[in-house]
């Protein structure tokens, strides 16, 4: 278990003395401290993860009200930031990767399904409720705005028309043994306005730009400038 067993017993075991000692001034403090520890949510396997999250290489900053679930496989750099409200839920049998100076921004949501991965390069922020669902790889240097949304995943209308689509959903994952995922890559130095939507199965080259309000339902070539709904490809950045 991590830190925190060891942070709760020892806020018990002083809130004992300061109460012995009459102190209301010591006992208002540890309530508060133990308020905030009470509202860290974290499930760790430790098959995978230290029992520390402040050590040497691995150095995670967690706002004590994030929830932050791991039951599959997470490898992590240093000085990673998950904000407010954020979400970081990595599902058994799947993995996260995040990498050196990332910023999860607050209320952001990151999950990962049975079989997925997700992977975060270094120096990459995601500001405020971004959201990245199943198979998604980030590059190095990458800015996502407000409320960027990136999914491998849909809803299967088609599959078994004559099925209501929550049920072809389930009769798809029957069949292949997983909900449908089809991968999506953002290469490094890559710029995502307010509101960008990037579908299943895109792939955006290294130093593209994608304008505010895009659905990119389309490969998007390197050093391009990109908006419109479906996206097109407005400017090349580089000759």
């Amino acid at each position: 278990m991590i830190n925190i067993i060891a942070l709760t017993v020892r806020y018990y075991l002083i809130s004992l003395v300061a109460k012995f000692m009459n102190s209301k001034i010591i006992f208002k403090i540890l309530i508060f401290i133990g308020k905030i520890i009470r509202k860290i949510k974290i499930n760790l396997d430790p098959q995978y993860i230290n029992n520390r999250l402040d050590r040497e290489n691995f150095k995670i900053t967690i706002h004590p009200e994030a929830y932050f679930s791991v039951k599959g496989k997470l490898i992590a750099g240093k000085q990673i930031y998950i904000g407010r409200f954020a979400n970081v839920i990595v599902a058994e049998n799947s993995t996260l990767t995040i990498g050196d100076n990332v910023c999860i921004s607050d209320g952001s949501h990151i999950e990962t399904c049975p079989g997925n991965s997700i992977s975060i390069g270094s120096d990459t922020s995601l500001q405020l409720r971004c959201q990245l669902r199943g198979d998604v790889i980030i590059g190095n240097s990458v800015l996502l705005a407000q409320n960027v949304f990136i999914s491998s995943g849909t809803h299967q209308y088609d599959y078994v028309p004559s099925l209501k689509i929550r049920e072809q959903d389930k009769k798809y994952c029957e069949d292949h043994g997983k909900f449908y995922s089809n991968p999506i890559e953002i290469g490094d130095d890559c710029w995502l306005g307010i509101n960008v939507v990037i579908t299943p199965g895109t792939n955006i080259g290294r130093g593209c730009v994608i304008g505010a309000n895009a659905v990119v339902t389309k490969n998007i070539a390197p050093y391009s400038v990109a908006g419109g709904v479906p996206a097109k490809v407005l400017k090349k950045r580089l000759p």
